[in-house]
């Protein structure tokens, strides 16, 4: 990954949550939908950006857990200075912030009011 001079803001969303998690993001500006490349995940992600009114991709990296940071570098790297949504399997709603100081990993709405 390149040095960041803009934040990157990687919002992890498990695929069960997009439902609900679509209806948080009203009025938010989102860059794109990342996805794994299962069904699930897949549905999840196209449910989820036909929503937002942006696009979609899938990558296989993100079903593997030993190759899920790498791949959340590399979307960072393409999405400087924006916020995008990462559908993954399971966990919590997370937000990632990664700049040339390094990741900032909180709970999804940890610091809003």
């Amino acid at each position: 990954m390149s040095d960041l001079q803009c934040a990157a803001t990687l919002l992890l969303v498990p695929d069960g949550q997009v439902e609900d998690f679509a209806r948080s993001l009203a009025g938010a500006r989102i860059g794109h939908v990342w996805t794994g490349t299962s069904d699930r995940a897949t549905g999840s992600g196209e449910l989820l950006a036909t929503d937002l009114g942006v696009g979609v991709t899938a990558r296989s990296e993100l079903d593997d857990p030993q190759q899920i940071d790498l791949a959340l570098g590399e979307i960072a790297d393409e999405h400087r200075g924006e916020t995008v949504v990462v559908v993954v399997p399971g966990g919590a709603v997370t937000e990632i912030v990664i700049d040339s100081d390094g990741w900032r990993r909180q709970a999804w709405g940890a610091d809003q009011g």
